[in-house]
């Protein structure tokens, strides 16, 4: 999912403070910072989940800047002058931050309007996606079978996570760590001789991280679990909806980006030529044996799937055309498995986009209520439209299809 927008929402945050070395005084550019909001409403547009959790960076960005102010790392924070033509530029960005604002607005409002009657996800959901310390040393994909240097944790408890435990896989991989790990030992030597830890946006942005992680961590098992996202869930709009917590891991690594980029930077600096090139190979001689997945694992093919749906739109517009429908419903063989009855939802939902009939299918983490499901028979669906509020006339629009007919 894109998460530039996001980037450079907390890029233009950060470029907003000013202040020299020898300064604890910051100066906020208010032109930079609306300029990070426009970015950041284009990225909630751009995706819910993403758009969340860089809103969550942009306020763990200012309470960071607030904590340094309040224990006197920061002696003041004041507003910067406004540059010349700078209203011009304001009015211009404030039209923007207005439009995404009613664009966002128009694309949330059916997730507004679903969630007030299906409600939110219920929390044993999320809090088994809710990372935990081991979650960040665990990745589905990297064990024995499929690569030569595997993550470090191995084994799961399926008692305590029952669920979607592949969500809690947060490992950056060998190399990551390594790097990370290098810049964390830099900075403390840094650090020993009395010098700033990092160069201070850096800092700032490593604070930043480490409160969305602090923020985002839960404690104990499923059933007892400690966690201050629970008050995010709780209070915070919008946040009761999402589903793997876990999914911050995206966010993070990105922006955690910037460390590495300094490790490697000071690395470069302090080691010769060939000192260098050999620590670069041996990075990648990493990368590979943590990353490099073998043979034998299922790939998604893009092209046949591609064909799959444009196949079954097609044979849907013929039947929704010839029953004169107006909406259409595809069941699943009742025998089939819950994989084969997930796609053939999702290829209704293809099906949709590309006739432009609505699907009373469809699958997005939520069951509808009133006793839906994936594999209703004609009367089953006929009775679940009566009690979801179709009248008599509606309900004969909507073609019932049968799944082994597609």
């Amino acid at each position: 999912m894109p998460a530039f927008a996001g980037i450079l929402a907390i890029d233009c945050l950060l470029a907003s403070l000013e202040r020299t070395e020898e300064s604890s005084e910051i100066s906020v550019n208010i032109n930079r910072v609306s300029q990070g909001l426009l970015w950041l409403l284009l990225q909630i547009g751009l995706g819910f989940y993403q758009g969340l959790f860089f809103m969550l960076a942009y306020l763990c960005l200012f309470s960071t800047l607030i904590l340094n102010r309040w224990i006197g790392t920061i002696k003041a924070v004041r507003l910067g002058r406004l540059e010349a033509g700078a209203n011009k530029w304001a009015s211009l960005k404030l039209a923007g931050c207005t439009l995404l604002f009613g664009l966002d607005s128009l694309i949330y409002k059916q997730y507004y309007l679903f969630s007030r009657e299906a409600g939110p996800r219920p929390w044993d959901e999320v809090a088994s996606m809710i990372p935990k310390v081991w979650s960040y040393g665990f990745n589905t994909l990297s064990n024995v079978s499929t690569v030569s240097l595997p993550a470090p944790v191995q084994a799961i408890n399926i008692e305590n996570y029952p669920g979607a435990f592949w969500e809690h896989s947060l490992f950056p991989g060998y190399a990551f760590t390594l790097v990370l790990g290098l810049g964390l030992l830099l900075g403390a030597k840094n650090w020993i001789r009395g010098q700033s830890l990092w160069p201070w946006r850096l800092s700032l942005l490593s604070q930043t991280c480490l409160l969305m992680v602090i923020v985002s961590l839960g404690f104990g098992g499923r059933h007892q679990l400690l966690s201050a996202w629970f008050f995010l869930y709780q209070w915070m709009p919008g946040f009761s909806a999402l589903r793997a917590v876990s999914r911050i891991g995206l966010p993070l690594v990105l922006l955690i980006a910037p460390i590495l980029a300094w490790t490697l930077s000071q690395l470069h600096q302090r080691l010769g030529r060939r000192q260098m090139s050999t620590c670069l190979a041996g990075l990648l001689v990493l990368y590979l044996a943590g990353n490099l997945i073998t043979p034998g694992i299922p790939r998604f093919a893009s092209r046949p799937y591609a064909k799959r749906f444009e196949k079954i739109s097609k044979r849907v517009e013929q039947i929704t055309v010839g029953k004169d429908c107006n909406a259409f419903y595809i069941s699943a063989p009742s025998s089939s498995d819950q994989p084969t009855a997930i796609d053939l939802q999702l290829m209704a939902m293809w099906a949709s986009l590309r006739t432009g009939k609505p699907t009373a299918s469809g699958y997005s983490g939520h069951i509808p209520n009133n006793g839906w499901t994936t594999h209703m028979s004609q009367g089953e669906l006929q009775a679940w439209l009566m009690n979801s509020g179709l009248d008599s006339a509606a309900i004969q629009q909507v073609c019932w299809i049968d799944g082994n007919a597609i």
